[in-house]
């Protein structure tokens, strides 16, 4: 079993991903959760594309308006060979 570091560009990827999921099962806009957390809109679109990593006050934020623990934003997508 390979033990492959994970790069800061994946880790942004996944916690994008994980927001974008929930805000959009929320039904929430990306205005509606930037005003939540008391930050721009262009801000949480970065963080959705993989742009920008939010701090952990940002992380701790976002998990406490969508109601989840942090640990919720932090998963990681399955790779291939875990999932198969």
């Amino acid at each position: 079993m390979t033990n492959a570091r994970l790069s800061n560009h994946d880790v942004a990827i996944a916690v994008g991903t994980n927001l974008r999921e929930i805000r959009h099962a929320l039904g929430w806009r990306q205005g509606q959760l930037a005003a939540k957390i008391d930050c721009v809109q262009g801000h949480v679109s970065a963080i959705e594309r993989g742009k920008r990593s939010p701090s952990l006050e940002c992380l701790f934020e976002l998990a406490r308006a969508f109601s989840v623990a942090p640990a919720r934003l932090l998963r990681m997508p399955l790779t291939a060979a875990e999932a198969g």
